[in-house]
């Protein structure tokens, strides 16, 4: 399978120029919140401080399996925690990338648990309308479990958001914004009319049309009926609003049988990721895997290889930071070759090194693409 080659390195000179003019706009990020504890499991205890540790998805199914029927224990080790979710995730590596940026979300009941007090800066706002949702997250090298409490969001509505924040100020800052991030669909159940009043209110601001990012999330944890239920508003608000879709390989693939469309591999999704998109109904659908990732508007299909990390320093919140990546890409550009080197390489700087890159070392980071075969 062939991947994007040729004018690679002109690519790459073309986004370090956008990087040194870094002509970014603004953007709103809402509504979740959360408390992130972050676990390895261990496999085999030597000593106080020698241990094995579990570094697969299937060594612990097969650890599950083994016991089925039974009963069995494993030890966990807390390796830490911190805020985490789709506006603090993304909004951290916004802040790092120095974009301004207002979010709106569930940081704390009497104001913004210290917890979160990090996204704080000079272009970075927060906005608390209640108590985080938390989730336990076991990682893996090749992956990793979220075992989530999201009460909190799933009340979420329009009339609520409103209470919370103040109508007058979400209005002001939808209209004020260039891209209005959401996350996540699965969680918000009102999420249709929470879409269709963002939309209506960016549509009565002033100058270009506003771009709605979302990150569905979990897309199986609801009847595909209520995904058809959403794309048919995003037809209805397609002349408000332009919409980006994000999602990673299986959501994309429940996305797609959703919409009567059967992928079952990387070749697949490349081939048919522009008719998955147009059942959507959006402007731009993009899917990332840990392999690569891909972008289909509606003059095709872009796809471009990730690169390869063998020991991740971290993996929570690698979809979230492409997903950061690709929204300051698209303040900067809407030619999707260089939109993909920016989210990739946003994710694979944090992935491999443990942190999100600031505008400079994204600038030296690119380099490593060069060095990617452009095939799997």
């Amino acid at each position: 399978m062939e991947f994007m080659r040729k004018n690679l390195t002109k690519q790459i000179s073309s986004v370090r120029d956008l990087l040194k003019n870094n002509q970014s706009g603004k953007v709103m990020l809402g509504w979740d919140g959360y408390l992130d504890i972050v676990w390895t499991l261990i496999s085999e205890r030597k000593s106080i401080d020698e241990y094995d540790i579990m570094t697969t998805m299937t060594e612990l199914a097969d650890k599950i399996n083994s016991v089925a029927g039974s009963a069995s224990s494993l030890e966990m080790k807390k390796k830490y925690q911190r805020g985490g979710g789709f506006t603090t995730n993304v909004g951290r590596t916004l802040k790092v990338l120095n974009v301004k940026t207002n979010i709106f979300g569930l940081f704390g009941e009497k104001g913004v648990k210290e917890t979160f007090d990090e996204l704080r800066s000079e272009n970075t706002q927060l906005y608390s309308g209640g108590e985080p949702c938390y989730s336990n997250i076991f990682e893996f090298h090749d992956g990793k479990f979220m075992f989530s409490v999201v009460e909190n969001m799933l009340e979420t509505n329009w009339e609520k958001l409103s209470n919370r924040y103040g109508e007058d100020k979400l209005v002001k800052n939808i209209q004020q914004s260039d891209i209005i991030g959401q996350g996540y669909w699965s969680n918000i159940l009102a999420f249709d009319d929470i879409m269709k009043k963002v939309a209506q209110i960016a549509a009565d601001s002033e100058g270009a049309k506003k771009k709605v990012f979302l990150d569905f999330g979990n897309v199986k944890k609801r009847a595909p009926q209520k995904l058809l239920d959403s794309f048919a508003v995003f037809k209805e608000v397609a002349d408000q609003v332009d919409i980006i879709v994000s999602l990673n390989r299986p959501e994309l693939i429940a996305t797609a049988e959703a919409v009567g469309i059967n992928i079952t591999n990387n070749e697949q999704i490349i081939e048919k990721l522009v008719e998955v998109r147009e059942k959507m109904h959006v402007n731009d659908l993009v899917v990332h895997t840990p392999e690569f990732a891909s972008i289909a508007n509606e003059n095709g299909t872009v796809s471009m290889r990730q690169v390869k990390c063998v020991s991740p320093a971290i993996t929570t919140g690698a979809g979230d930071n492409f997903n950061a990546g690709l929204v300051y890409a698209k303040l900067l550009t809407d030619q999707p070759e260089l939109i993909l080197l920016i989210a990739n390489a946003t994710t694979s700087h944090y992935v491999t090194n443990g942190y999100p890159p600031n505008i400079e070392e994204l600038y030296e980071y690119l380099e490593v693409f060069e060095k990617v075969p452009q095939t799997i």
